[in-house]
């Protein structure tokens, strides 16, 4: 089953281990989690071709979307596995897959931490918590088990900000380094820039958590899509 996981994991975008993991999962006794991962492969598929050819298989999509969130309210808390202790509240169908809240303890036996797991082709490829969440060991757990490809620090604050140098006066967002937070205990640093607006800002954010975490993690980088800075 491990190398099954780290081949999804080493390659995120690739459905085929996805399709064979789904397999071995059903011939071990796993039907209902081999059986989200197809469903949520072929919803994707279809949503894909739904959008290339400019209308909705309404029928076969509300029955996939039915089956994807009965098999996630039933399953969800334990597929997300370490460090969660369980989902909290019901799937909420999004576009490209979907999400379910989840907790994880405190630090030092506090109150639990809520969070949100983004699931899509089967696994969850997003993460929202905030930042006193987002542990060294967190991240190496949920790194190890899921191709999570997005992180959303829900408490990060983002300006608008100015850099004055030899090459000139720059504006464009960025963001601030919280770094009292357990997070940024990770490997190695994440130096913001300035982009073009909150959102490109957010996703450079993300890519740089993505790449600690994996660190963190012992796993290969992922590529990082390019995004222009001021």
């Amino acid at each position: 089953m491990k190398p099954l996981l780290h081949a999804i994991i080493d390659d995120p975008s690739d459905d085929a281990a996805r399709l064979v993991y789904s397999d071995w999962l059903k011939e071990h006794g796993q039907e209902d989690r081999g059986e989200f991962i197809r469903v949520q492969i072929e919803l994707a598929s279809l949503e894909a071709k739904d959008l290339a050819r400019g209308w909705s298989s309404h029928f076969k999509h509300d029955d996939l979307q039915r089956r994807e969130r009965d098999l996630l309210d039933k399953h969800g808390g334990a597929w997300i596995g370490p460090p969660t202790i369980g989902s909290i509240g019901q799937a909420t169908l999004v576009s490209h897959g979907a999400t379910i809240s989840f907790a994880i303890p405190g630090p030092l036996g506090g109150a639990v931490i809520p969070c949100e797991a983004g699931f899509s082709r089967g696994f969850i490829e997003s993460i929202s918590l905030p930042s006193s969440a987002f542990t060294r060991g967190a991240a190496i757990q949920l790194f190890s088990s899921h191709p999570i490809t997005e992180v959303n620090v829900t408490d990060t604050l983002f300006v608008y900000d100015e850099i004055i140098d030899d090459n000139g006066r720059r504006c464009g967002w960025s963001w601030i380094n919280p770094e009292s937070h357990p997070w940024w205990q990770l490997d190695f640093s994440v130096s913001p820039g300035l982009y073009h607006s909150q959102e490109k800002a957010r996703k450079a954010m993300s890519y740089a958590l993505v790449a600690m975490a994996r660190t963190a993690a012992g796993l290969d980088p992922l590529p990082t899509p390019s995004l222009s800075t001021k």
